[in-house]
């Protein structure tokens, strides 16, 4: 093999070497800032024996919910979520007849999906409250519940993987809701993911 030869053949290897290796790096994720809101569409109570006892009603309470919203990365979305209520304490406040009623949210598991079918799954950690300002007088010992006139709520997601681009997504946001402001929730934190990959259609 000529000299010539010899370098156009060590050229050839070199780029089918960085073709190959070129397109592992499309995949890699860094942590980017995200951040969202949305609304909720609508909310349900129903009686769960796993979660903790309401008020010694011998029966534990699940709060379901469903949102749409919109978010960097994920563009238009839905939510399901559900998660266990515990009580935590009732507390006067500087309006006559309206009580604050805390309650602690546990298990919380959360989903969001985007417009073309990818998801992101989200489970709660640490503290994460919600206040009920509610009509003292709306007290149903039966159901049990109140009439709600106000909810202020916080806490932190872990972001846990997904399907399609979010499939090993990674991350946490901090969400936030104040229904004085409109029945709106808010998130923001960062978020690791490939974009490269789609959900099937």
């Amino acid at each position: 093999m000529s000299r010539t030869a010899r370098a156009l053949f060590m050229a050839g290897v070199l780029a089918l070497t960085v073709g190959v290796a070129a397109p592992a790096q499309a995949g890699t994720a860094q942590p980017v800032p995200i951040k969202g809101s949305e609304e909720t569409t609508g909310s349900w109570v129903t009686e769960d024996p796993g979660c903790p006892d309401i008020l010694d009603f011998g029966f534990g309470l699940t709060l379901h919910a469903t949102t749409v919203g919109r978010a960097s990365h994920i563009g238009r979305y839905t939510t399901e979520g559900s998660w266990c209520l515990e009580y935590v304490s009732t507390d006067s406040t500087d309006y006559p007849g309206v009580v604050a009623v805390t309650w602690a949210w546990t298990g919380i598991e959360v989903t969001k999906t985007a417009a073309n079918g990818d998801a992101i799954e989200m489970v709660g950690v640490g503290d994460f409250t919600s206040t009920w300002y509610v009509d003292e007088e709306s007290y149903d010992e039966t159901k049990p519940g109140w009439t709600v006139l106000a909810v202020e709520s916080a806490g932190t997601l872990e972001i846990v993987g997904g399907t399609g681009r979010f499939t090993d997504a990674s991350g946490s946001v901090y969400a936030t809701e104040s229904s004085a402001t409109g029945p709106t929730a808010t998130f923001r934190g960062e978020i690791s993911y490939d974009a490269s990959n789609r959900a099937a259609r």
